[in-house]
C-alpha cells in the first residue's frame, strides 16, 4: 500500500454487488459465511390442535353481551361518608370545645350532665341541633348498608333526611308533652340529655364502624362488632330512660308520671320500628 494513498472509498460501508439496485442474481450467491453456523437453530413446537369443548353443545347463551366484573370490596362512598362524619364530629366538638373524656362522666352522673350543658352552651335549643342531624347520620349508616347493602347514596342520604324529620318531630312532640303538662324545664333538660347520649353514641360508633366495614371477612369480626355496636345503642338507651325518669320522676306534681309515661312510648317507637327492621332482614337472609 501506498503511503501517499488517496484513496477515500470505505470498504466497510460497501454493500456486495448482489445487493445493488437492480441487480438480478438466478443463482445462490455464497459470501463463504454458513448463517446456519452463526445462529443456533430453533425447533418449533409442533401446534396441538384440540376439538373445542363449546362447539356442538346444547347449552344456551345467557350472557350474550359483556358481564360486569363483580365488586369485591365496599363502595368508594361509605369510606367517603365515614371521612365525613369524622372530619364532622371533630369540626363541631373544636367549634364547641367539648372534652370528649368528660362525655361518659355525663351519662351516669345528672350534676356532671347539668354542669356540662352549661358550661358549652346547650341551653338553646338550635345550638344542639348539629348533635341529632349527625346522629341519624352515623346510626342510618350500618342500618342501610346491613338491610340495603350500601348500593346508592342517594338513597342513604333521602333516607337521612326522612329520618331526620321523624327526629325533629319526635322532639316537637315531647316538647308538646311538656307544654301540656306545664313541665316545659324538665322536658327540655330530657331533650338535652337525650343529645348528649347521642353525642356519645356517635363517637363510639363512628370508631367501631371503622374495623367494622374494613376488617377481612376471614376473621369473622364484622359480624361481632355490629353486636358491639347494638350492644351500646341498647345500653345508652337504657341509661336514658333511667336518667329521663330521674329527671320527671323526683318532681313532686303527679303529672310528671304521665309525661314520662307517654314519653316512654314516644321512646319505644323507633326501637320497635328498628326490632321490626333486623328481624325482617335475618328473616328473609
Amino acid at each position: 500500500m501506498w503511503e501517499n494513498d488517496t484513496d477515500t472509498l470505505t470498504i466497510g460501508t460497501l454493500a456486495p454487488f448482489w445487493q445493488w439496485e437492480g441487480w438480478t442474481c438466478n443463482k445462490e450467491v455464497k459470501t463463504g459465511i454458513s448463517m446456519d453456523s452463526v445462529l443456533q437453530h430453533r425447533e418449533l413446537p409442533i401446534v396441538a390442535e384440540r376439538t373445542s369443548m363449546f362447539c356442538g353443545h346444547l347449552l344456551p347463551v345467557e350472557h350474550p353481551t359483556v358481564v360486569s366484573r363483580p365488586q369485591q370490596g365496599l363502595p368508594v362512598w361509605i369510606f367517603a361518608v365515614l371521612l365525613s362524619l369524622t372530619a364532622l364530629l371533630c369540626l363541631f366538638c373544636s367549634l364547641r370545645k367539648i372534652e370528649i373524656l368528660r362525655l361518659p362522666l355525663t351519662l351516669v352522673n345528672g350534676r356532671s350532665m347539668r354542669r356540662f350543658l352549661r358550661n358549652y352552651g346547650f341551653s338553646r335549643e338550635y345550638k344542639e341541633l348539629p348533635i341529632g342531624l349527625l346522629a341519624v347520620a352515623v346510626f342510618c349508616l350500618p342500618a342501610y348498608t346491613l338491610v340495603y347493602g350500601g348500593d346508592n347514596v342517594i338513597h342513604y342520604v333521602m333516607i337521612v333526611l326522612s329520618v331526620s324529620l321523624l327526629y325533629f318531630l319526635k322532639n316537637a312532640m315531647l316538647r308538646f308533652l311538656g307544654n301540656v303538662f306545664e313541665q316545659r324545664h324538665e322536658m327540655s333538660l330530657c331533650i338535652a340529655s337525650n343529645y348528649v347520649f347521642h353525642l356519645m353514641e356517635s363517637v363510639v360508633v363512628v370508631a367501631l364502624l371503622y374495623p367494622c366495614y374494613y376488617l377481612p371477612d376471614s376473621l369473622g369480626g364484622q359480624l361481632s362488632l355490629l353486636w358491639v355496636v347494638g350492644g351500646i345503642v341498647a345500653v345508652m338507651f337504657v341509661l336514658r330512660l333511667y336518667r329521663e325518669m330521674n329527671i320527671l320522676l323526683n318532681h313532686p306534681n303527679l303529672s310528671c308520671f304521665y309525661l314520662f309515661y307517654y314519653l316512654c312510648i314516644v321512646e319505644c317507637i323507633p326501637l320497635l320500628v328498628a326490632i321490626k327492621l333486623f328481624i325482617t332482614y335475618f328473616s328473609v337472609s
